[in-house]
């Protein structure tokens, strides 16, 4: 009775306790895995190493989710070495007739001599006519490594960790080699992993696993099946928006893993509802409110709080983001024209009919009952949910500005740079921006006809200055943002770039780089347009200390003994001064 694929969904997230299939070794038995297993280009790309018989050691860490076990079982799967239904071992050596493989499940399970012993076998396998693949976490993955070569010798150990460390955090393809072992080491957390929304999502949306939802006496009424097919007729809207979402987190350092995605993917598709539940619902349109893709990936039922759905850090997150608490733009159309246009037909219905019972409910009762102000209010939310999973997908720039509102003023411009190529002349707007971001930054004021940054000791506790001590001196021209292009070899996206700052000395050679994340563009947006924030974010703060280091590093003044340089800020601009100290006096130059 009923589709068993929508108790599957439901066993994919911890917002209860029977998420049997969260983690990979469980959902390789079930046979609904293979339908929506993604496969990852990391796999693929050792797949191809492995059937051209390269033989190598691959090392695979990262965080608990990240997808570790499911590249291994992706390899073995192509590679016809694990056979349907059948788990994984904590350690298997297997072969057939082209290739003989060995691998460690999770190396970081066993005790630490057993770690040693099977990092020094997978990195000689090699050496012995095979392949072999190793996971575990970093901690003891260095350890185990140091032990290993380390020898006691405390110069050794520093190299090995830097060595280890460095390709942990610049995840190369490139081969290292310790002693006469040569292995690859990569690091799945440093992998980009947005893609792996959009082919999750389209593999769920799949009819064939529907077919009984399609023939059920109860389709009418099913919101799971409405949610199958509110996704897949505005399948590029939603993954657009569910992509942003998880983009915006990667940015401000608060990337989610696939398991945990997967969790509040496959939440918002069915709220832990099962098809005996559905049977005993009524037909009402309320029920598609209340359980719509829109909610619960937001963690809601309608307009109240699903408690458990927290569990999953997903729905966490974007509660604490308040993102559909933003008053939007078309709030007026939408909450005092009655105009419901921003939506598709088939959702249009549900959204508009709720807002126009609640409308007569006020009409009726008292407006200023606090009962109708604190309903309205999550009415409005909820509503604003539906609008930025489905809604204004065919209004041009609609989304886009949409985006701006929620995310920050310049998350399209960044969002553009890092999907799009860009024309030189585009490119210099952001640089300028930058510039006079940072001329303000150690000024006070903005540039007056000026291409000089002044790089100055200022304060920080936001007192207005005249006076600064000069450090170093560069030009506008020496900041040039360029797009670098991202290695897809192993990365889960079909292209894309990385948004660089390239600080450049006066014969033009690239000195220095800086990566420009979003929320570094957003502080340089916002220091030009006169705004503060208090708001304290372990990615900015750590860009901007790396830009000011990179800065002087390259533009600082040789030091000259009892001579100074200040700027001065009049009322002509910036005036450069130089003084001198000589037998206790000093002097202007």
């Amino acid at each position: 009775m009923g589709n068993e694929f929508v108790n599957y969904l439901n066993s994919m997230n911890n917002a209860t306790s029977g998420n049997i299939n969260a983690l990979a070794e469980s959902q390789v038995i079930n046979k609904y895995y293979n339908y929506i297993r993604v496969d990852r280009k990391l796999g693929e790309f050792i797949v191809k190493k492995i059937n051209a018989n390269e033989k190598s050691c691959y090392i695979l860490t990262g965080h608990a989710g990240d997808g570790k076990t499911s590249i291994l079982i992706q390899v073995l799967k192509s590679l016809n070495l694990l056979p349907e239904g059948e788990r994984l071992k904590v350690v298997d050596t297997v072969s057939n007739e082209f290739c003989t493989l060995k691998y460690v499940k999770d190396m970081s399970e066993l005790s630490e001599e057993k770690q040693i012993k099977l990092l020094k076998e997978c990195l000689e396998a090699p050496q012995n006519g095979m392949s072999s693949i190793l996971i575990t976490n970093t901690g003891p993955l260095i350890k185990s490594f140091n032990i290993l070569f380390g020898e006691g010798n405390d110069e050794k150990i520093d190299k090995i960790e830097n060595m280890l460390l460095k390709q942990l955090d610049e995840n190369s393809i490139e081969e290292l080699k310790v002693n006469e072992n040569r292995f690859n080491l990569i690091n799945i957390a440093r992998i980009e992993n947005l893609n792996f929304a959009r082919k999750v999502i389209e593999k769920i949306c799949s009819d064939e696993l529907w077919g009984k939802c399609r023939d059920c006496i109860n389709e009418c009424k099913c919101p799971i099946y409405f949610n199958k097919k509110c996704v897949s007729d505005n399948k590029e809207r939603v993954i657009d928006f569910v992509e942003t979402f998880y983009r915006w987190l990667q940015e401000n350092d608060k990337r989610i893993t696939i398991r945990q995605m997967i969790a509040q993917i496959s939440f918002a598709f069915t709220g832990n509802i099962n098809c005996e539940r559905i049977s005993k619902f009524d037909n009402r349109l309320y029920n598609n409110f209340n359980y719509n893709f829109a909610n619960l990936f937001f963690g809601y039922k309608g307009i109240q709080e699903i408690y458990e759905a927290k569990q999953i850090k997903g729905i966490e997150l974007i509660q604490e983001m308040k993102i559909d608490s933003v008053a939007l733009r078309e709030d007026y159309n939408i909450f005092v024209k009655g105009d419901f246009s921003y939506l598709k037909p088939d959702i249009r219905i549900i959204v508009e009919s709720l807002w126009n019972k609640f409308s007569k409910e006020v009409f009726i009762g008292d407006y200023c009952d606090s009962k109708y102000i604190d309903k309205q209010n999550e009415i409005r939310k909820a509503i604003r949910r539906f609008i930025l999973v489905f809604g204004l997908s065919e209004q041009e720039n609609g989304v886009s500005e949409l985006y701006n509102q929620v995310y920050g003023k310049v998350f399209n411009m960044y969002k553009s740079a890092i999907t799009e190529k860009h024309t030189p002349r585009k490119l210099r707007a952001i640089s300028k921006m930058i510039y006079e971001a940072l001329y303000i930054k150690n000024i006070g004021v903005p540039p007056i006809d000026e291409d000089t940054l002044y790089l100055t000791l200022a304060r920080y506790d936001g007192d207005f200055q005249k006076v600064f001590l000069l450090l170093g001196k560069a030009k506008e021209r020496n900041l040039v943002v360029n797009q670098v292009v991202r290695n897809v070899e192993i990365e889960d996206t079909d292209g894309g770039y990385k948004l660089v700052l390239q600080i450049c000395k006066e014969d033009g050679i690239v000195n220095e780089k800086v990566n420009l994340s979003l929320p570094l563009l957003m502080y340089f947006y916002s220091i030009g347009n006169g705004e503060i924030s208090t708001e304290i974010n372990p990615s900015l703060s750590h860009g901007v200390a790396e830009l000011n280091a990179k800065l002087l590093k390259v533009f600082r003044f040789k030091e000259k003994e009892k001579q100074l340089s200040l700027i001065v800020n009049t009322v002509s601009g910036a005036k450069e001064i130089k003084i001198e100290f000589e037998d206790n006096k000093m002097f202007v130059l």
